[in-house]
């Protein structure tokens, strides 16, 4: 009997299939870089927070802090006065100057990139002069900063930390490999300045929706939480039975069309729940 030939591999289904599983693999790691960033928060917070305090110790203390770490070597020196920019040396290139942001054209635009979001919310018109510095690595001196101030890098370094396809900073269009980390990653001014709002950075107001901040003429507390909680409805989200279950991912879309955080959103959503919970338990809602 004649053997039969093994079927050929079909290459489109097999690159079909290598793609699926890497997209796979790529959720996977998305979710435990989520999951690891939000259970080290509280963490990174206490460690600015001390580190601030370190900083804005006298060098005498600031030493005696730094030899009870075992930092030995590093200099409790305090950190280098910002020099003025003059004409410079020749053949240097000139520094940038900054010029207030072209408000009108920035509104206009649907997205942006995250190096001239942090930019804006400097007050600062993110022009192309900024760029390579704006991408580049973290600066070692203030001549590497090329006219960015260190609240610019300190921004982006906390934008960047921010950025995931769940917010509160998420990329606008298709993910690519780096791109979690990418200053040039395109995504919407009016995240990264909520963002930066609860992050404790002051940001200009135009940065902010209208009315952002704004508290509501007359609206109490539980009329805002189920206001809420019905625009969750009325956007056709399907809502969890229980205050404790999971939120849909449209809730952060909505948050950030009233000018607040996601977390500041969900919190009022799951008390409304919570509170229409209570009533249907006592027969005085269905």
């Amino acid at each position: 009997m004649d053997q039969q030939e093994p079927k050929p591999e079909d290459p489109i289904a097999a690159q079909a299939d290598r793609i699926e599983r890497a997209l796979a693999d790529l959720e996977v790691r998305k979710r435990e870089a989520e999951a690891l960033r939000a259970a080290n928060s509280s963490s990174m917070a206490r460690l600015t927070a001390a580190q601030a305090r370190l900083d804005a110790l006298p060098p005498s203390e600031r030493r005696e802090v730094l030899d009870a770490l075992g930092m030995h070597r590093i200099s409790a020196a305090p950190k280098p006065i910002k020099p003025i920019v003059g004409s410079g040396s020749v053949g240097a290139s000139p520094l940038p100057q900054s010029h207030a942001p072209r408000w009108s054209l920035w509104h206009a635009v649907p997205h942006l990139e995250l190096w001239q979001a942090v930019l804006l919310t400097l007050g600062i018109e993110p022009s192309e002069t900024y760029r390579a510095a704006a991408c580049g690595a973290e600066p070692r001196s203030h001549l590497d900063r090329r006219g960015l101030s260190e609240d610019f890098f300190d921004r982006r370094r906390c934008c960047i930390s921010a950025l995931s396809s769940d917010g509160p900073i998420r990329p606008q269009g298709p993910l690519h490999r780096g791109t979690l980390g990418d200053a040039k990653c395109r995504v919407l001014l009016v995240e990264v300045s909520a963002f930066l709002v609860r992050a404790g950075f002051d940001v200009p107001n135009e940065t902010l929706p209208s009315g952002a901040g704004e508290p509501k003429a007359s609206e109490s507390a539980t009329d805002r939480q189920d206001r809420r909680l019905q625009a969750c409805i009325d956007a056709g989200l399907d809502m969890p039975k229980s205050h404790h279950g999971r939120l849909p991912n449209g809730v952060g879309e909505l948050a950030t069309e009233e000018g607040v955080s996601r977390q500041a959103f969900s919190d009022d959503v799951r008390a409304a729940l919570k509170r229409r919970e209570a009533l249907q338990r006592a027969g005085e809602m269905r």
